[in-house]
């Protein structure tokens, strides 16, 4: 017999009725406005995705608006959305997850919206990694799935979009990154800031499959967790589950660090160490060093940083797209104007041999030409792994301003292998995505750090970028 159209689990209540009264300015709990802001952070594989489309057609069949359903990355949307199928074996329909809300809107699979017949309201599912790309007057819903995993400047984008239309943030995460991932930071901080603001985290002791018919268990049994921890200490660690990814997956805990980032223990052992602080003060005497990773229509990535006392002191973090070398210049020009600093060097990577940057220079011929001193670029690529192992070393001889470094630990905490689910093993090569730059301009530091530490005791004499 086919399984009936969605009908949600008890756990799932209170978020859906936070979104759809939300949406429809609806009282909520005991009459009071829903949050505008709402956060459910659920264990893997329990219904995020399925239960937050729901709630919104419920909002997009009674009054006319625009939402944006978004992954970490566009690759992802096809794959974790509409083509994801609700398996039978884990208690589901067997359907694709946007059938549920077939009857009521119309499927246009090339530009992968939903319109609804009855407001004309539409779904569009988005890629986060392009949210740049994204124009127009802005949705009224903006849902974010995977969220700890995307681009945190995405809801930075789509947050005044939302503000001015009056609208809602639906941020749908498990657990990853460690206890200072944007999502864990909005977990903690989110409860604390008034009656708009929602947050609810929820492990696998929480959530049992008991809407009509089915067997009120667990949805994920304490058995089947176990033997995945029976199997990861049998084969040594090859398959199966270590016992920091089960608590990540089935019990949201940000208190380790995330298997598969690179550098997240490392970052974590800085912090706790006292390495990550609030504000470096610019040692006068120190020429700052910047540390490059070369994009233009990807991301450029810059360290900022000095050598004082034999410790690197990462002063800064810049990152853009879509900028040459002479932008480039001018940002580093008024940097070293607003914060009192002199440049001793630029290192770039490899890289910066190879291709053009700007209407006719090479990369190299525009560094030479805007930047002073001129850059160094590194002969030939490093390999991989001695660049991770590189960054994970330079921790250890690094102290970080935390605020002006923001956007920079960011990516480090996130940059990651991914996961190979067929092998059930963590792939060998990085994630290529938002957290590739930053995490590669630190590999560009770690490696040629060295190169410049002769530099810490000499007085500099104060000089000017070529571009001034």
């Amino acid at each position: 017999m086919e399984r009936p159209l969605f009908v949600p689990r008890s756990y799932q209540f209170r978020a859906i009725s936070a979104i759809v009264c939300a949406g429809l300015h609806a009282p909520w709990v005991d009459g009071k406005p829903a949050p505008r802001n709402i956060q459910i952070e659920w264990p893997r594989q329990h219904g995020k995705d399925r239960a937050v489309l729901n709630a919104l057609a419920q909002v997009a069949m009674r009054r006319k608006c625009l939402i944006w359903y978004g992954f970490p990355e566009q690759e992802h949307v096809r794959k974790s959305f509409w083509d994801n199928i609700d398996p039978l074996e884990d208690g589901g329909s067997g359907r694709r997850i946007i059938e549920d809300v077939l009857p009521w809107a119309r499927e246009n699979r090339t530009e992968m919206t939903l319109t609804f017949h009855a407001t004309g309201s539409i779904i569009r599912a988005v890629g986060w990694d392009n949210y740049n790309s994204l124009v127009g007057a802005g949705p009224y819903i903006a849902a974010f799935s995977e969220y700890a995993r995307c681009d945190p400047r995405a809801l930075d984008y789509v947050q005044p979009m939302i503000d001015r239309n009056g609208g809602v943030i639906v941020l749908m995460t498990t657990a990853f990154g460690g206890p200072n991932n944007h999502a864990a930071v909005k977990a903690r901080t989110w409860p604390m800031l008034g009656e708009d603001y929602f947050a609810e985290k929820l492990t696998v002791e929480d959530c049992f499959r008991d809407a009509p018919g089915e067997d009120g268990q667990r949805v994920i049994p304490e058995a089947v967790i176990e033997a995945k921890r029976r199997e990861w200490n049998l084969s040594l660690g090859r398959s199966g589950m270590s016992e920091e990814m089960i608590r990540q997956e089935y019990y949201n805990s940000d208190e380790g660090v995330s298997e598969g980032t690179i550098f997240g223990k490392a970052l974590m052992l800085a912090e706790r160490n006292g390495q990550v602080i609030d504000t470096l003060t610019v040692n006068r005497s120190a020429p700052v060093v910047t540390f490059w990773d070369l994009g233009r229509s990807d991301a450029t990535a810059v360290w900022f940083a000095q050598y004082v006392h034999g410790m690197w002191h990462v002063l800064d973090y810049q990152e853009a797209s879509g900028t040459d070398v002479d932008w480039w210049a001018a940002t580093l020009g008024d940097l070293a104007r607003e914060r009192g600093w002199v440049y001793g060097g630029h290192m770039w990577p490899h890289d910066g041999r190879q291709k053009h940057w700007g209407p006719s220079d090479t990369r190299e011929q525009a560094g030479r030409r805007m930047l002073s001193p001129p850059p160094r670029i590194a002969e030939k690529a490093t390999p991989l792994s001695d660049q991770i192992n590189a960054g994970r070393a330079l921790f250890s001889r690094a102290r970080i301003d935390m605020t002006r470094c923001a956007r920079g630990l960011e990516c480090l905490r996130s940059w990651k292998y991914p996961w190979d689910n067929r092998n059930k093993v963590f792939r060998s090569t990085p994630e290529h995505d938002w957290s590739s730059h930053g995490s590669s301009a630190w590999c560009t530091f770690a490696l040629y750090a060295q190169q410049f530490e002769g530099l810490k005791t000499q007085p500099v004499r104060k000089h000017r970028l070529a571009s001034e």
